[in-house]
């Protein structure tokens, strides 16, 4: 049986990894590179390079995508799979 908090810590991890792999992807087709996207944010790059080391909050997350011109979409789905 899982510990529940080494559980919660995988998801959590994912989370943020699928995050910052959206931003970067969306960087890219965007043509942004790491100063535009802090230049957009107001932030400096290393307080961007921080967020994609997975260092961001649901407020900065939003910010982005909505800066970046996208809208952000949550599906779930069981662990179990069911």
């Amino acid at each position: 049986m899982k510990d529940p908090e080494f559980s919660r810590m995988i998801h959590y991890e994912s989370l943020i990894l699928e995050i910052t792999e959206k931003i970067c992807e969306l960087m890219k087709i965007e043509h942004q590179n790491y100063y535009s996207m802090a230049k957009m944010l107001g932030i400096t790059i290393e307080e961007f390079q921080n967020i994609l080391e997975g260092n961001i909050d649901l407020k900065m997350t939003s910010l982005i995508f909505h800066k970046l011109g996208y809208n952000i979409v949550i599906q779930t789905n069981r662990e179990n799979g069911e």
